[in-house]
């Protein structure tokens, strides 16, 4: 089932479109990931999120150390690694542009590998044995969205993660549930993360990101 629109009416959430019919509803949770802004378009919403995509490598089978080996990441080259079974996880490159391309290329692994090298040396004998592709949705402060939208009840977006949706999911998923149902979050404040902030030009800069831009 697709989503194809959302009905308000005088300022409300009132349904949903769907390829199998309407439902009728109070509440719509914007959580597309990088659909993020298809869905707000539906109302006439802009939501600042971008898609952009991040290849990533697997290695085949490598002993690298005697202990675990925690997610690493260097800054300086917008590069992590981390375990993955027997083998490691190697970041490849962000794209410059949005889009929703999901396919891999050689010379994204090429990149990962020398970055892979440079940090990590012993990692020259490792091989690479399979990749793909996933998107992040960017927000232009590397920073969640979360909240009701102004001027629409009941619509409520969880969007622009920017690479931390994963970490950061169960405490979205409580605080989006108490917005519901008690008309606000009460475990965190979540008011500096309102998607207002970009018009009132009150980004707030992450510079620990796994990328470069």
């Amino acid at each position: 089932m697709e989503v194809i629109g959302i009905s308000t009416e005088k300022g409300r959430i009132r349904s949903v479109k769907t390829t199998d019919g309407e439902v009728s509803t109070s509440v719509v949770v914007n959580a597309g990931g990088p659909y993020a802004a298809s869905i707000g378009e539906m109302i006439g919403v802009k939501i600042p999120v971008k898609p952009l995509r991040r290849q990533i490598f697997i290695t085949a089978p490598f002993y690298l150390a005697d202990h675990p080996i925690p997610l690493t990441i260097d800054f300086h080259r917008g590069w992590y690694f981390r375990q993955e079974g027997d083998g490691y996880l190697l970041s490849g490159p962000l794209d410059a542009e949005p889009s929703f391309n999901l396919n891999t290329e050689y010379d994204a692994m090429v990149e990962a590998s020398e970055n892979a090298v440079y940090r990590v040396p012993g990692l020259e004998k490792a091989r690479i044995a399979r990749g793909w592709a996933g998107l992040y949705e960017i927000s232009p402060d590397h920073h969640a969205i979360l909240g009701g939208v102004p001027g629409v009840e009941g619509f409520v977006v969880a969007n622009g993660f920017s690479g931390h949706g994963f970490q950061h999911s169960p405490a979205v998923g409580k605080v989006i549930s108490e917005l519901i149902i008690d008309g606000k979050a009460l475990t965190i404040d979540i008011s500096s993360l309102s998607i207002e902030r970009f018009e009132k030009g009150e980004l707030m800069s992450e510079p620990m990101t796994a990328f470069k831009e």
